[in-house]
């Protein structure tokens, strides 16, 4: 009886065969296999065949990291790029162990370090060029895709989107970097502060790429760091506006380009850093006599600062009317460049009357964002994020709109040596709309508990002051071409950023009474305002303001206030006097416009002001 042999008895001697085979091939014909790994980075080499007792070199080296391999031997060398775009080409030498990962050695003394960092759950790739191969234009590194792995172009900055075994990698490289798809090769630009890459795991359920690379790639800037940036640029622009630029026989300012002007933003801005740097005697005397020479270019707004309130009060309404016309016709067209303007909400509800400030909410409540432009996208979250809201109905719509800063406004953000800036169309980037996004980013970051978008705010913020010259002129228009700064466009002055800025308690606001009162009701002032209370007939306003120096206020917009026993000033009754300003102290009250008109001085820091109505 024949007997079949099972397949299996004949199979085994051929697979040991096989493994015979292929060993006796690795030991004649080139070299033997080794392997390493550090963490998730997977090394793989072959030695070259050695033919006496010296340590065999290295032939092939992979190094494996999430879906990227990176091969290095005689065809896949690194590379520096020389002038004229030449390329020297330098040879693989070996491997070091490292914590965290591998140094990869060339010639010459080049060296590539991959390590893994737990905590940020990335890869690093960082090439060290030695001196003696400077200088060089760039540093190229070939690469190539994992098995299973896809990949694309990222924009807005350098890198590759790779998705493998299910998960989504992001590798940003540095400024002015690129890919070269083609030949499967990351070109590192040697004019860069730094050329270390990340190669980063997207959190699970993020499908944003931008913010992975600003958690990754925006520089920790500390609280007490940007208020140090800040002040140093308000110092050079509170120098020129006190002296420099400030031509005491015309009561003028210059500006980069020449003109010069009476400008009420630099007046105000000025007193209220003279008032907080304990300086204001001398430099009021100044502004005064610069005041009084162009008394037509005062508003409301610096009255605070010079009083002559019962002026300035009586031409309110058209020093607001161009302004409330705008909003009232972008707010009828539906036209969204109404939210470009600042303090939006505040102006409707102050200046506006019943019916705009109606209309306007309404708008709000209906917007389609689709329709939006991403700096419209900027206003209207900074309308509902840094200015002050007259009431807490304004402030529901923030909800609504938070999502518009993953959609609109990262995708706009660009990075590159100079810091991280918003474009309002590609490759441009205006200053103020920067500093506003960047403001924005700060407060949405404080109110969703967003570290990264606080510290991206900050970088962007300082991004635009670093490009301010001695006196604080920023360029109005900044070009971005090529990963950098190109062109300059225009100037501006500081003056037309203090307002967004300042960090001082003194610069004149409105404080809203639109909840006791409705439209059309404020409180103007320096002081700092510590509660306000109505009950009844009785309106109690609690402040803190500086003892002994002198400062007006405006109350508009509440009911008529008796004439002899309607309000207490310093812990007294205070009577109406139409020439109140004459004296150290004093109120009045106008009824046409429901004005009251404080003149405020004491020796105690901390008063309330009660009126009964």
């Amino acid at each position: 009886m024949n007997r079949r042999i099972p397949l299996t008895y004949l199979g085994l001697p051929l697979l040991y065969a096989g493994i015979l085979l292929l060993l006796l091939y690795i030991q004649f014909s080139g070299g033997s296999l080794f392997s390493d790994s550090v963490g998730p980075i997977q090394l793989e080499g072959v030695f070259e065949l050695a033919e006496d007792d010296r340590a065999p070199a290295i032939d092939t080296l992979t190094i494996g990291v999430e879906g990227l391999e990176f091969v290095f031997d005689d065809r896949n060398p690194i590379a520096l790029t020389q002038q004229q775009d030449a390329q020297q080409y330098y040879d693989l030498q070996g491997y070091q162990s490292i914590p965290g990962g591998f140094r990869i050695l060339f010639e010459a003394g080049i060296e590539l370090e991959i390590t893994y960092e737990g905590e940020g759950d990335q890869f690093i790739l960082n090439p060290i060029i030695p001196e003696s191969e400077q200088p060089y234009r760039g540093v190229l590194v070939p690469y190539r895709l994992q098995r299973g792995a896809d990949a694309r172009i990222t924009e807005n900055y350098p890198g590759l989107e790779v998705g493998y075994n299910g998960d989504q990698y992001i590798l940003s490289l540095p400024p002015r970097s690129f890919i070269q798809t083609d030949t499967q090769t990351m070109v590192f630009a040697a004019d860069t502060a730094s050329l270390m890459a990340r190669y980063t795991r997207r959190a699970a359920g993020n499908q944003d790429v931008f913010e992975l690379w600003f958690q990754d790639q925006v520089p920790q800037v500390s609280a007490s760091a940007y208020s140090a940036g800040i002040q140093e640029y308000i110092d050079a622009a509170y120098l020129g506006w006190r002296t420099n630029r400030f031509n005491a026989g015309t009561g003028m300012w210059s500006h980069r380009n020449g003109d010069s002007a009476f400008n009420e933003e630099i007046l105000i801005s000025l007193l209220a850093e003279a008032w907080q740097r304990n300086d204001y005697t001398r430099v009021y005397t100044s502004m005064r006599t610069a005041a009084d020479a162009h008394p037509d270019a005062l508003t409301y707004r610096s009255s605070v600062f010079l009083g002559d309130l019962r002026r300035v009060t009586a031409g309110l309404e058209a020093h607001t009317e161009a302004l409330r016309t705008r909003i009232a016709n972008l707010v009828t067209q539906r036209n969204m460049e109404v939210f470009l303007v600042p303090e939006l909400f505040s102006f409707a509800a102050f200046h506006g009357g019943t019916d705009l400030y109606a209309d306007l909410k309404n708008l709000t409540d209906t917007i389609n964002t689709v329709a939006l432009e991403p700096s419209q996208a900027v206003g209207l979250l900074a309308n509902l994020l840094i200015f002050d809201l007259p009431a807490t109905e304004i402030a529901q719509f923030r909800e609504a709109f938070y999502p518009l800063i993953e959609e609109m406004v990262l995708p706009n953000i660009i990075r590159i040596d100079q810091g991280f800036f918003f474009q309002s169309e590609p490759g441009i980037a205006d200053s103020q709309l920067n500093v506003l996004a960047g403001k924005m980013l700060q407060a949405a970051g404080r109110e969703l508990n967003d570290d990264r978008l606080v510290n991206l705010g900050r970088t962007m913020v300082l991004s635009i002051l670093n490009l301010g010259d001695s006196q604080g002129f920023l360029p109005e228009r900044i070009e971005i071409t090529g990963g950098e700064i190109s062109a300059f466009l225009r100037f501006r002055g500081p003056e037309d950023i203090y307002s967004l800025i300042q960090q001082n308690p003194f610069y004149p606001r409105m404080e809203s009474l639109y909840p006791y009162f409705g439209p059309g009701s404020w409180w103007y002032t320096i002081a700092q305002v510590d509660d306000i209370q109505f009950s009844g007939n009785q309106l109690t306003l609690s402040a803190t303001t500086t003892r002994n120096r002198t400062q007006y206020m405006l109350i508009h917009g509440i009911p008529r206030v008796d004439p002899l026993t309607g309000m207490q000033l310093f812990g007294i009754t205070w009577r109406n006097a139409p020439d109140f300003e004459v004296y150290s102290k004093g109120r009045y009250y106008n009824p046409d416009s429901q004005t009251l008109m404080i003149k405020y001085y004491d020796d105690d820091p901390d008063e309330d002001i009660v009126i009964w109505f």
